[in-house]
């Protein structure tokens, strides 16, 4: 490739530092490479003026000059350097997560409950024909959607272990949010082989601390039910929200439970509104940070992959993600039953019908992150998204508008960068 021309980074170009690598993003792209010193000094001169030539000539004394050179030429190749209108896609473009929250109560109170925010004075009176019927549609919609039983406590409704066989028979996939007290001898064997993964709360590393947030004895019930479930060859994954009162026990936690420990953010809302329960996204990150094996960032590492040149425009709310509360009502997130949101009841309409037609669902899909004031100038909000758009709604009262965990996400999508990409 001839290399006497002129070139010259995109305007909007960011440029991340840490230690000695330098992160460079487009971010309306998304494009990025991660530079070494001296490849980042090389990329700062590229002002439209001085030719690649000429300036790769003031390094040719140096041993690094050929790989200087190629590495440059990839970036011409790939367009790098130019401003190529790429196609975000909208979140995902179909179902693949459905909520089923088979009851509003709980045998359980816990101190930071989200659910609390939502009407619990709702029957949960759908008839195993209704559910099923929805559970067709679902299927023919996308035949990958993975069906998440949760509540309240999705063990107290005896349809639950009934819809979970139904959706394994079809061939739709099952997951199983539960507080783990429910599960003995006699249901243990069935809840194992009717969902193909399971989280069970776990809030601590000691019981002390679990039975502080979820209850007096609910820890050693919580610990035999997951015995239980690895009896019968389903070893669930551990959730864990972290808060103020669990914080210091996180690497415990690791110690204990290694890779079946999930972690998730506290959010304030519900009983945890107006408490000092909740962290927020800097400190977030800096527990898990600090903790020996675990990488905040390490999941993320595949979605920037597969995001480069895409990007998101959204979370999953309303489209990849869809909930349904236990009396038939639909909304677009598991975290916004609330009636800004209702978008439906499956006992009024087909489950197609709402999906597809839903003004309320209509309208999320068109939101867009380039639209929120909050996100503009991000460098990673292609990637990110905008994080979580439910947190926002209930940290100002608009889908639009700021969260508080902008510095996890930004902090997560920078060290992510840095560890896909090999310095230059």
């Amino acid at each position: 490739m001839n290399i006497d021309f002129h070139q010259i980074l995109p305007r909007s170009t960011y440029i991340l530092h840490k230690n000695d690598k330098y992160i460079f993003i487009i971010p309306e792209k998304p494009d990025w490479v991660v530079a070494n010193k001296n490849f980042a000094s090389i990329l700062l001169k590229l002002d439209g003026k001085t030719s690649i030539k000429d300036i790769l000539n003031t390094y040719k004394n140096h041993n690094y000059i050929n790989d200087l050179e190629k590495t440059l030429k990839k970036l011409v190749e790939e367009n790098f350097f130019y401003d190529v209108q790429q196609k975000c896609i909208n979140s995902k473009n179909k179902l693949y997560t459905l909520h089923l929250n088979m009851t509003s109560k709980c045998n359980l109170k816990c101190v930071y409950c989200y659910a609390e925010e939502r009407d619990n004075n709702i029957n949960d009176d759908i008839d195993i024909e209704c559910y099923k019927k929805m559970l067709d549609e679902v299927y023919e919609i996308n035949k990958n959607t993975i069906v998440t039983f949760t509540g309240g406590e999705p063990l107290l409704n005896d349809k639950t272990l009934l819809l979970a066989q139904y959706c394994k028979d079809k061939g739709l996939g099952t997951m199983l949010l539960t507080n783990g007290t429910l599960i003995d001898e006699n249901n243990a064997y069935e809840i194992a082989k009717n969902f193909d993964s399971i989280r069970v709360s776990i809030e601590g590393a000691t019981e002390k601390t679990h039975d502080k947030i979820r209850g007096k004895s609910s820890y050693l019930k919580a610990i035999k039910g997951i015995n239980l479930l690895k009896k019968y060859n389903n070893n669930p994954l551990i959730a864990t929200t972290v808060n103020n009162i669990n914080k210091h026990e996180m690497a415990d936690m690791v110690k204990k439970y290694g890779n079946n420990l999930h972690f998730q953010p506290i959010y304030s809302v519900g009983r945890a509104k107006n408490t000092k329960l909740e962290i927020d996204g800097e400190e977030y990150y800096n527990i898990l940070n600090t903790i020996d094996g675990v990488k905040p960032h390490a999941f993320l590492q595949k979605h920037i992959a597969n995001m480069k040149n895409r990007g998101c425009l959204k979370c999953a709310i309303g489209e990849g993600e869809i909930s349904i509360a236990s009396n038939g009502d639909v909304y677009p997130c598991h975290m916004l039953h609330t009636k800004d949101f209702y978008s439906g009841n499956i006992k009024k309409q087909s489950f197609s019908e709402i999906y597809n037609n839903s003004k309320v669902l209509i309208n999320i899909r068109n939101m867009s992150v380039n639209n929120r004031q909050t996100c503009k100038l991000c460098p990673v909000r292609l990637l990110c998204a905008g994080g979580c758009w439910a947190r926002a709604y209930y940290e100002s009262g608009d889908l639009n508008g700021f969260d508080s965990f902008c510095d996890y996400e930004l902090l997560s999508y920078k060290n992510a960068l840095l560890n896909l990409s090999k310095s230059n």
